[in-house]
């Protein structure tokens, strides 16, 4: 899907401008980009543990195998 937008040329100028700019952009805003950071962090945490006791834990599973030793 990307593939329709960009090709490969552009795909690296912009990986190279990335590399460039992002480091002085967290050196500068550093504070707010923690802050978000885990604010993320947190709430995917709570998604992920919403979707563990709805969906996963519903998930029927067998009695676990045992293992042959020899």
């Amino acid at each position: 899907m990307i593939g329709s937008y960009f090709d490969f040329v552009n795909l690296l100028f912009l990986g190279f401008v990335s590399m460039g700019t992002l480091p002085y952009l967290y050196s500068r805003y550093e504070k707010e980009v923690d802050y978000h950071a885990g604010k993320m962090s947190r709430k995917m945490s709570k998604m992920f543990k919403r979707f563990d006791s709805r969906v996963l834990n519903k998930i029927p599973r067998g009695p676990a195998k045992e293992k042959k030793y020899s």
